[in-house]
């Protein structure tokens, strides 16, 4: 895996790559995380002849690409066109002109856009685990109260506040320590398990770091973004396909169902026994096989 840079027109972009082959895909992150992510490719890579990049959206890691407009205060359509700009001037810089997008949780409004409007170049995408447009009126009732209030407020707690009370607990990452955990990620016992049996700590703790890294403003810029009506305006998608948990207590996987239903116009497979951190960690290599 290599950590790289690339100085962007308003600022600088970070991002990581596995090349292990010529099957070029692009990655988005969750919600809060980094390119540290990237690492749930590494099992696959090799086998499957992966080339997987995935950047850091700005305000997070070392990603401090200006909003356009350059606005304090972005609204969603100015964040999302901003991840559209990173896309293009990165994929320019690589020279890839046909590549498969992957979404998971939180990265999933970024990379569905970007499918949308790069809609000619984009393959496949495929969306692990993903958030719902929480203003689809059949999809707002299935997140919980204290999850869709943590959200609307994200935005304006101070910078400094957010970051103290989600660092607690960076450095041994854990479900009952991290206060991150309690408010958006309730673990299942397959996620639990996993996070054991794959010695994810050190991987989860380097993500939440990543994510922090700008006194926690690449999570108040996604809340915007999760906040807003962000699946109205989409453009025709390519081939797609939804992966989903029925052990997700993070987002439930009738999210999923009511999107590929209503929004994508395409088919979902639920994966019984797996949770929202278990299944990109178990499950990659088959969701990456699969044909859609």
């Amino acid at each position: 895996m290599e950590s790289l840079s690339l100085q962007g027109s308003r600022g600088t972009i970070s991002y990581r790559r596995i090349r292990e082959g010529s099957r070029k895909i692009l990655y988005f992150h969750g919600f809060p995380g980094s390119s540290a992510q990237i690492n749930l490719f590494s099992s696959a890579a090799k086998e499957l002849g992966l080339d997987v990049v995935c950047f850091d959206r700005t305000g997070y890691n070392k990603t401090d690409f200006k909003p356009l407009a350059n606005s304090k205060s972005p609204n969603a359509t100015e964040l999302l066109n901003t991840n559209l700009q990173i896309t293009t001037e990165l994929l320019q810089h690589l020279a890839w002109t046909e590549y498969e997008i992957v979404t998971v949780s939180g990265g999933t409004p970024y990379g569905v856009h970007v499918a949308s409007e790069l809609f000619l170049q984009v393959n496949e995408l495929r969306i692990i685990c993903g958030l719902g447009d929480l203003r689809h009126q059949q999809i707002r009732p299935l997140f919980k109260l204290r999850t869709k209030l943590s959200l609307s407020l994200v935005p304006f707690v101070p910078s400094q506040l957010l970051d103290r009370l989600i660092r607690p607990g960076a450095e041994s990452i854990s479900p009952k320590r991290n206060r991150l955990f309690e408010l958006f990620y309730p673990t299942s016992e397959s996620d639990r398990a996993a996070i054991h049996e794959h010695d994810l700590s050190k991987y989860l703790s380097t993500n939440l770091k990543e994510a922090l890294a700008q006194s926690a403003q690449g999570p108040k810029w996604d809340a915007v973004v999760f906040n807003s009506n962000w699946s109205q305006s989409l453009k025709p998608l390519p081939k797609s396909h939804l992966w989903h948990g029925d052990h997700d207590k993070v987002i439930s996987y009738k999210v999923s169902q009511v999107m590929a239903a209503q929004v994508y116009r395409t088919s979902i497979t639920v994966m019984g026994g797996e949770g929202h951190l278990s299944l990109p960690v178990k499950k990659m290599k088959d969701i990456l096989s699969l044909q859609i």
